[in-house]
Formats: C-alpha cells, sequence, structure tokens
C-alpha cells in the first residue's frame, strides 16, 4: 500500500494492448510520496482511452511491487517525442521525464486505487513464471529429456545387442 500524489503532467500509454477483444492501453503514472521526494512507476491498469486523467488529489494505491526488467532485445522503441511507448524501460523515463528520485528497480501494479472507474486493474496472466518456477520448469523437462535418451540407447542401441 502506497500514499502519495500523481504527478499530473506524466501519464505514460503503453500500448496498445488488448482486453477482453477490445484495443486499448496500460496507463502508467508517476507516484510522488507524500513524506519525502521519492517516486514509483504505478501501473494504474487498463483503459480504452489513452487520455484516462490520473487523480490529482491524495491517493492510496493497493498492488503487487515487481521488479522492473529491461525490455527485451526484440522490443520495439520507444518514441517519447511523439507520446508512443510501447514497453517499459525506467532509465528512459527518467531521462525523458528528468526524474531525479524515480525508483529504477521497481514497478508498482496497482489492484485498486481509490474510486477511479475508468481503469480496469491489470493482473499477472496465470501462466506468468517467477524465476524460481522458471528454474523448476526447465528442470523438469531437461531431466525429462536426458530420460528420454537414456531409453532410446536402452532400447535401441544396447538391447539390440543381445
Amino acid at each position: 500500500n502506497l500514499n502519495g500524489q500523481f504527478l499530473n503532467s506524466i501519464k505514460i500509454a503503453v500500448g496498445p494492448r488488448k482486453h477482453n477483444e477490445e484495443i486499448g492501453y496500460h496507463i502508467y503514472g508517476i507516484m510522488q510520496s507524500l513524506n519525502d521526494s521519492s517516486q514509483i512507476l504505478v501501473n494504474l491498469g487498463w483503459s480504452k482511452n489513452k487520455n484516462t486523467e490520473l487523480p490529482v488529489d491524495e491517493i492510496g494505491v493497493s498492488g503487487t511491487l515487481m521488479e522492473a526488467k529491461a525490455p527485451g532485445r526484440f522490443a520495439v522503441a520507444n518514441n517519447p517525442d511523439k507520446d508512443e511507448w510501447y514497453n517499459i524501460n525506467l532509465e528512459e523515463i527518467q531521462k525523458f521525464y528528468k526524474l531525479e528520485n524515480l525508483s529504477l528497480n521497481y514497478v508498482l501494479f496497482s489492484h485498486s486505487i481509490g474510486t477511479l472507474g475508468e481503469f480496469i486493474p491489470v493482473s499477472l496472466p496465470k501462466s506468468y513464471l517467477t524465476p524460481s518456477m522458471h528454474l523448476q520448469y526447465a528442470g523438469f523437462w531437461f531431466g525429462m529429456a536426458l530420460v528420454l535418451i537414456a531409453v532410446f540407447c536402452f532400447r535401441f542401441i544396447i538391447a539390440p545387442k543381445k
């Protein structure tokens, strides 16, 4: 849970993104803490409208704090001058908006934002694999490959010699 105020001049619409067969955007805002000058990028949710207004008053946001990762090598390049954002690159956002206190380590994915009705909260897909789950998944399939190679060797290489 975070309390703060969104910087009104900064709204990042990343998209297009699909939700229930409709095209829209994931809307991000920069929330500044009321206690100090620290700032964090908040995913407010999905909206059909790229120009959805951010709240201006002090607001509380609850959600999941995720480690920020750099976009992959095949990601489309952002064009901030034309307000075209296709992925989240915190260092690029920090430089473009001249933010000195932006957290470059985490992004908050909101589950609820006060009483805003225009945003549909973003949830992680059920197929999302955390790094530890990914390691288990990969370990299982590589182990299965070794077992299948052993079965093949026993059946077709060792067994015919008898």
